[in-house]
């Protein structure tokens, strides 16, 4: 039972390791390889993917008109679980909540800041220098964060 009371929340561990990995967290010393080849990880990297797993367990969303954090939410519903096996309460409420995943540095933008010269960085209000950082940023196909400013520049109707 507990297997299927955590199953609507897997995906919060999955989203961890997931940015985890794009932000490169581990180094070759963090893993260890077994007599058999396997590939374990060591008390230091875990250590670093329980960091991860505890910053997305604080992450808040809106869930019955209130900002609760992911951790607390887990419990309401572990309470509400538990209220109804004891025949406390007839129905359970299996709506999700509200989940928010939107990434800044979508497939558009990308390519919007790929595209860009220097000039018409230069009438957006973009530096060359914040232009040379962004390409970087794309061409690692890794997660970046962009200044609110600049994303409304690359994706205002005039400015593309």
């Amino acid at each position: 039972m507990v297997y299927d009371l955590q199953e609507p929340f897997r995906w919060l561990i999955d989203v961890a390791i997931i940015n985890a990995l794009e932000k490169k967290i581990f180094d070759k010393k963090d893993f260890i390889r077994t007599e058999n080849y396997n590939i374990k990880l060591r008390p230091i990297g875990a250590k670093k993917i329980i960091k991860q797993i505890e910053n997305q367990f604080n992450k808040t969303t809106f869930y019955l008109g209130r900002e609760y954090r992911w951790s607390y939410i887990i419990l309401l519903k572990t309470r509400e679980f538990a209220q109804h096996l004891l025949g406390k309460t007839k129905n359970i409420d299996f709506i999700k909540p509200n989940v928010q995943m939107s990434r800044i540095d979508n497939f558009e933008l990308r390519q919007k800041i790929l595209s860009l010269t220097n000039p018409r960085a230069k009438k957006l209000g973009i530096g060359k220098s914040e232009l040379w950082y962004l390409k970087q940023k794309v061409m690692s196909q890794r997660q970046f964060k962009i200044y609110k400013n600049i994303k409304e520049r690359l994706i205002d109707k005039n400015g593309t």
